[in-house]
């Protein structure tokens, strides 16, 4: 041998090649198969076998699009609030701040607050509960400036709470009587 690949050697390294690519391929289709076939008789998986597979797609997706515009429009909102605070901010410090107030029911404001939370309180595992007294009076506030300064409270308790951790807003009648309490108590540092 003279240490050249002739045309018929090169050939049949081809062929060679080929033949282990076709052995290679025909052992993960069987393999492709055999888990197939299991899964075809799992007990688990018939009745969603049985289920359309672009509905279930179809269904999945909405609900996902769902989820996806409704957090956009709680951000869009958030960030809008975030603009007026820093507008208020300035108005404040110029000494042309009117703090407008009604008379409302805390509750939802504080629910609402509690809601927007929640994300970053999930992405820690944090539990939120609250201890809202039932038939709270109504009471005089700027619904934006109690959501604000809540929305920064439970911020907070987020922030230095550890992992697996709990907060607790409450919400109550003071004990004389003469004003609402709330408080956001948690185990962080």
């Amino acid at each position: 041998m003279d240490g050249k690949i002739t045309q018929s050697d090169a050939s049949i390294w081809r062929q060679v090649e080929k033949s282990v690519l076709l052995d290679r391929l025909d052992h993960h289709w069987k393999e492709h198969l055999a888990v197939m076939d299991h899964l075809r008789q799992s007990g688990n998986l018939r009745g969603y076998a049985q289920k359309n597979p672009v509905q279930e797609y179809k269904r999945e997706s909405f609900s996902m699009f769902t989820l996806l515009l409704e957090t956009i429009n709680v951000e869009t909102d958030r960030l809008k609030k975030l603009v007026n605070d820093i507008l208020d901010f300035s108005r404040l410090e110029e000494g042309n701040f009117d703090l407008e107030k009604e008379e409302a029911d805390i509750t939802p404001v504080i629910n609402l607050t509690v809601q927007s939370v929640k994300v970053l309180a999930q992405q820690k595992n944090i539990a939120i509960t609250t201890a809202i007294e039932s038939n709270l009076p109504r009471v005089w506030i700027n619904s934006d400036s109690i959501e604000r300064v809540l929305r920064n409270l439970l911020s907070n308790a987020i922030k230095y709470t550890p992992n697996d951790g709990k907060i607790k807003l409450r919400a109550e009648v003071s004990e004389v009587g003469d004003s609402l309490e709330i408080s956001v108590q948690d185990n962080g540092i």
